[in-house]
């Protein structure tokens, strides 16, 4: 299983139906069906009132900072940094919205968009450029008196800040891998760049012979149509019947008197309609057709330019292929794979893996770096010469030596230079300063509110940046429906994909998102395109879907335990008695 970030949250396991259920979750992503209406309802719940930063309610497994976190339902802990976000994405109700629900919470962004430019403009009255260099100016007015003494200690530290600097200026790993190995690894990732540069050009390509591929289609239909209404048509031996009584009705011994060779209105008009239905004007007309029947000069013409119609089209859908077959640029980058994967093969033999660049990535060996070992050292011994003390967290592991980029020796000495040097740097000479300070306190805090106010600048452009994005795929998403487009895969990572952005913005990752619909007009191969898109967002968080889709259900199965999870509620044998605060 990829691993899971500790400082991410996880949901492990929930508590339903007040504890007389419980529902496994995967960490990555699960697919959730067979729940009731009041248990569906209780995990859309849980899952909003996470995101608002509280437990209350909600009993379970998390996992929480790489440690596991019983919650028994009291809102006693508050486990995650909250968000704004909605992190539930209902895709039916998206798209029984319609146009009008796009345009409704794209009006909602614009507002708040004026809304964030406003309170950049109100955190810009807390800036004060100026401030920083105030606080210099006041330190430099306590700085000690004795010249000499304030050399010496800056001399002091420019010895270990250098020592630092020659530490940190060196890897603490070097990479050992044959030149040949190096080499295929650059000329693979160039490959790389090289075709996502050239996936506009690959996709007009496929767009050209998707084009005629439908033109070719429709022209079959077309002449499937036209040979149809070409085809002579007949009357059946009941409609015959019919007309020869209708054309002869003195011959029909029922008529009486003095009319029985004329015909009643009704009667003409079914003659008529007989004779229309296969385009003559008598009955004897219909018994020379008969004997010859044929179709309409129109219709064979019809029938004829269907024909070369189609011919035309399958003509442009060869050469749509042929071109996709021998492009240029996709022949060279097809030649250019192959041949880095030939001379990968001595060295990963020849079933090549499927992901070739993370193949000769990981034929690079890490070795500690002697250089960082040696600057290491150095450092240490400078400490010791000064007299400054190696702190460490493991009693003995100060006297430990330097042995490697992964010792706990280095890392502690790297950290006790620079404790050292921060507090060197912030002592000053007692002297009778009292009006100074005050004035620095209060630069200071000035300063402070300078910095905090850059911060919370920060947040709130990114925060509009994300709204911004928000925004962009709503509206593309509107255009999309008011053309009449159907619900696609595009559509549902337009909706998932600003929700996990803010998720990850405000509250890094810590957070699931539950995605949930029916998905009825999706065939196999877009749920497996949605599937495949959202199991890669759930490296980064949490991915819950709702679906009782079977191709969904399907594509979780298949992916296996380590990528994903089919679940639904099971009864728990002993439901857990709690007592509401």
């Amino acid at each position: 299983m990829n691993r899971v970030e500790e400082s991410d949250m996880r949901l492990l396991r929930l508590d339903l139906d007040h504890g007389r259920s419980k529902l496994d979750l995967h960490p990555l992503l699960s697919v959730v069906h067979g729940l009731t209406p009041a248990q569906r309802d209780e995990l859309l719940e849980v899952v909003r009132g996470l995101a608002r930063g509280s437990t209350a309610g909600v009993r379970g497994l998390v996992q929480d900072q790489g440690i596991l976190v019983d919650l028994d339902g009291f809102a006693g802990d508050r486990l995650l940094p909250i968000t704004g976000a909605n992190v539930v994405v209902d895709c039916d109700a998206a798209e029984a919205a319609g146009v009008a629900g796009l345009q409704a919470q794209i009006d909602q962004l614009e507002r708040r968009a004026e809304i964030d430019a406003v309170v950049v403009e109100e955190i810009r009255a807390d800036l004060a450029p100026s401030a920083r260099a105030k606080v210099a100016e006041l330190r430099s007015k306590l700085a000690p008196v004795d010249r000499a003494a304030v050399a010496d200690r800056e001399a002091e530290n420019e010895r270990v800040a250098a020592a630092l600097s020659a530490v940190a200026a060196q890897p603490p790993y070097v990479q050992e891998a044959p030149e040949e190995v190096l080499a295929l690894r650059q000329r693979w990732e160039v490959h790389t760049e090289r075709l996502a540069d050239a996936e506009q050009h690959f996709a007009s390509l496929m767009n050209a012979v998707k084009y005629s591929e439908t033109r070719a289609a429709k022209a079959r239909q077309a002449l499937e149509l036209a040979k149809n209404e070409a085809k002579p048509g007949l009357l059946t031996r009941a409609e015959e019947s019919r007309l020869e009584q209708l054309s002869f009705p003195e011959q029909d011994d029922s008529r009486r008197g003095r009319w029985r060779k004329t015909l009643k209105p009704e009667e003409e008009a079914e003659k008529e309609e007989l004779l229309a239905k296969v385009g003559v004007e008598s009955w004897t007309a219909y018994t020379v057709y008969r004997a010859a029947p044929s179709a309409p000069p129109d219709r064979i013409e019809a029938a004829a330019a269907a024909r070369q119609h189609l011919d035309e089209a399958e003509a442009n859908l060869a050469q749509a292929r042929a071109k996709l077959t021998s492009d240029e640029l996709t022949c060279s980058l097809n030649d250019e794979a192959d041949a880095i994967r030939a001379e990968a093969r001595p060295y990963l033999g020849q079933l090549l893996p499927s992901d070739l660049g993370q193949a000769l990535r990981e034929l690079v060996v890490e070795k500690p770096n002697p250089e960082w070992i040696s600057a290491l050292q150095q450092l240490r011994a400078l400490l010791t010469e000064m007299s400054i003390p190696v702190v460490s967290p493991i009693e003995g592991a100060a006297d430990a030596p330097a042995s490697g980029a992964d010792s706990q020796v280095g890392r502690d000495v790297v950290a006790s230079a620079e404790r050292w040097l921060d507090q060197r740097r912030r002592e000053q000479i007692d002297i009778d300063r009292d009006l100074v300070q005050a004035e620095l306190d209060d630069a200071v805090r000035e300063l402070d509110r300078h910095e905090r106010a850059l911060r919370r600048i920060e947040r709130a452009e990114a925060a509009a940046c994300s709204s911004a994005a928000r925004l962009g795929q709503l509206k593309l998403l509107q255009t999309a429906r008011s053309a009449g487009g159907e619900s696609s895969v595009e559509s549902v990572l337009m909706l998932v994909g600003p929700v996990a952005g803010q998720v990850e913005l405000e509250a890094q990752g810590s957070l699931p998102i539950v995605v949930t619909g029916t998905f009825d007009s999706f065939d196999q191969r877009q749920v497996s395109a949605l599937l495949d898109q959202l199991r890669s967002l759930s490296e980064r968080l949490q991915i819950v879907v709702l679906s009782a889709h079977p191709a969904i259900v399907a594509w979780a199965e298949d992916a296996g335990l380590e990528q994903a999870l089919v679940t639904k509620p099971k009864p728990l044998p002993h439901p857990a008695t709690h007592v509401d605060s």
